[in-house]
């Protein structure tokens, strides 16, 4: 090992010291206020090209919680802006999502249950007649579960409604297995040979919405707040995103949607907090709040006598 004069080092570590003092810090806050001046310059100037791209890197498949918030308060973001979110469609087969003019489209890789695999099959198979000629063509895209979750998010409005999509493609899917056990004569193959029916009615739109949200991870066409949207607004209520911004000892009720019940625990509504203000509050959001805190300590008191 080679050796060096004390004072050599002592003279390099009196110059090191106060460099440690900005010469990291310095240039990593530049880096960071350039990466942050080009983002504002394309929220500001590109606003759904830079949104969708945000969302792109943010929707991912994922069950952390705090994935899900990013995503959720991203698309929160969009609604802000003024930007409108498109649903799926087998149309429109590519992944991620997509400015699309003044709005951003979902990917048919977005949903639940559907990968690129099966959005590469969508896309070989364009385009579909109806329903029959999709199951007979659409390779991956025709399974069970792809089938199940595009219809769910409305990707395959174009060949019915979301209630003949879900209730029709499993019988026609065994229908058609039954046929070709037979014969592989695709003139064989018809609505008339396989009778299926297919319902034109569609769902009610409370339920269109649970489907959307269980296959996408939130609302996209519209949401179950929607009609109360001026109230809320009246409130001055935050994003619920907000909330960790105001002081420790505010006291804030929440507004939200019932999202389960947990029946192991009697009837109880699980409340998902959407949005918060500073009480007091309006007498009808009050009687909300006063009545989540009831049945949540209710539910406490029947776990703990188990």
């Amino acid at each position: 090992m080679k050796s060096h004069q004390k004072e050599a080092l002592e003279a390099l570590w009196s110059k090191l010291v106060p460099f440690a003092a900005y010469g990291f810090n310095r240039p990593h806050a530049v880096a960071y206020a350039t990466v942050g001046y080009l983002a504002a310059y394309l929220k500001a100037h590109h606003p759904v090209a830079y949104m969708a791209a945000n969302l792109e890197t943010v929707h991912g498949k994922t069950d952390k919680d705090e994935d899900k918030d990013k995503y959720l308060l991203s698309l929160a973001e969009v609604r802000r802006m003024g930007v409108r979110l498109l649903p799926p469609s087998i149309l429109e087969p590519f992944s991620g999502f997509r400015a699309e003019g003044g709005a951003i489209r979902y990917g048919l890789d977005v949903i639940k249950g559907v990968g690129t695999a099966v959005v590469d099959d969508v896309k070989a198979g364009l385009p579909y007649e109806d329903l029959l000629d999709y199951m007979l063509r659409a390779g991956k895209g025709k399974n069970g579960g792809a089938i199940k979750g595009l219809a769910a998010a409305g990707a395959m409005e174009s060949l019915g409604t979301r209630k003949g999509v879900l209730e029709a493609a499993p019988a026609l899917a065994k229908r058609i297995a039954a046929v070709r056990k037979y014969t592989r004569k695709s003139n064989e193959l018809t609505w008339e040979n396989l009778a299926v029916e297919v319902p034109v009615d569609e769902y009610e739109s409370a339920h269109l919405l649970d489907l959307e949200k269980g296959v996408l991870g939130a609302y996209v066409s519209a949401h179950p707040l929607d009609d109360y949207r001026g109230e809320i607004a009246s409130s001055k209520a935050l994003p619920i995103g907000q909330v960790d911004e105001q002081p420790a000892d505010t006291r804030m009720i929440l507004i939200g949607t019932v999202l389960d019940f947990l029946m192991e625990w009697g009837v109880v509504a699980v409340l998902v907090p959407l949005y918060s203000f500073e009480a007091p509050a309006s007498p009808v959001m009050q009687k909300c709040a006063e009545s989540s805190a009831r049945l949540m300590a209710d539910a406490q008191r029947r776990r703990m006598m188990q």
